[in-house]
């Protein structure tokens, strides 16, 4: 007799239910920073960047910390306003992109630290703020918050990453040129 396997018949996962659930979770955990923390949480995230990782500060030595965090925060206000539809934040991101590998030297690798620290300052954020006693409970919303972040920063990055991968490689032609 073959061991039981809850999965033989199959496991029936709607992705489009999936997607609902972290928009959602997206939606209402950056509603709960918007009441709470607002730009002071973006603030909190280059913070932590910048101890994690201090080869980037020169990409910030042109602007405020205080006007960057502002930037960041009104950046994912509105893709998270948009996440209903991203035919047309697609296209501000690419923007995004491009104007960020170009300008700062932005390169794909960023993003998964964008990610990773946002992420991070996420939960520490939402953790501080979650009745102590019931950890249980805690633990599964903020698994379940973290990935919904994560998809949605690595969707962002995405975009973002191969748009800026896309401007850089229309500059190369023109730096070949230059030399011959």
């Amino acid at each position: 007799m073959s061991p039981f396997n809850p999965f033989e018949n199959g496991v029936s996962i709607e992705i489009e239910d999936l997607v609902e659930r972290r928009k959602a979770l997206v939606r209402q955990t950056w509603r709960s920073i918007e009441f709470a923390k607002d730009s002071k949480f973006t603030a909190a995230f280059y913070e932590r960047l910048f101890q994690k990782y201090p080869e980037v500060i020169p990409m910030f030595s042109k602007i405020s910390l205080e006007a960057q965090a502002m930037k960041l925060y009104e950046v994912v206000s509105v893709a998270v306003r948009c996440l209903d539809d991203l035919d047309g934040l697609v296209p501000v991101l690419q923007d995004l992109g491009a104007r960020h590998a170009s300008a700062y030297g932005v390169q794909r690798g960023h993003y998964g630290v964008v990610t990773e620290i946002f992420v991070e300052v996420l939960y520490d954020f939402l953790y501080s703020w979650w009745p102590k006693e019931s950890t249980g409970s805690t633990s599964v919303f903020l698994l379940d918050v973290t990935d919904a972040w994560s998809w949605v920063l690595n969707l962002i990055g995405e975009v973002m990453a191969d748009a800026g991968d896309e401007a850089m490689a229309a500059k190369t032609p023109e730096k070949v040129s230059a030399v011959i």
